[in-house]
């Protein structure tokens, strides 16, 4: 199943999809989500790196934070700002009054659970 189906799905699970209204979003959270996972791979295939060097036109070295990692905290932000947009969120899911609660008390978002699982470098269960 490819992701934009399954962000349809869960928003059709918390009642916030609307056909016409929200299909450029997911559109775009597709699309981030893909680029999201192939920067995080080549930051695994990296070694996890929180820094890389980086020679001045001087020609001193300084250290920077690695590029893939800052990708990837640009990319949460944007997931993030679209998934509230599309009422995926816990925000969002408080919004409309959402009756699904986790262990810890909490709306559960099935979305971040499956970028959770990305994270934690578990295959996801529904992507494909």
């Amino acid at each position: 199943m490819n992701k934009k189906k399954i962000i349809i799905e869960q928003m059709k699970a918390v009642g916030t999809y609307h056909e016409s209204k929200y299909n450029t979003v997911i559109d775009l959270l597709t699309n981030v989500l893909t680029r999201y996972e192939m920067v995080l791979k080549n930051w695994k295939e990296e070694g996890k790196p929180l820094f890389s060097d980086r020679i001045s036109d001087r020609g001193s070295v300084n250290k920077i934070k690695n590029i893939n990692l800052q990708m990837l905290e640009d990319y949460e932000k944007e997931i993030s700002a679209l998934c509230e947009k599309l009422g995926l969120t816990p925000t969002s899911l408080k919004k409309i009054d959402s009756t699904d609660k986790d262990k810890n008390n909490e709306v559960a978002s099935p979305f971040f659970k499956m970028l959770k699982q990305i994270e934690t470098e578990k295959e996801p269960d529904n992507f494909s």
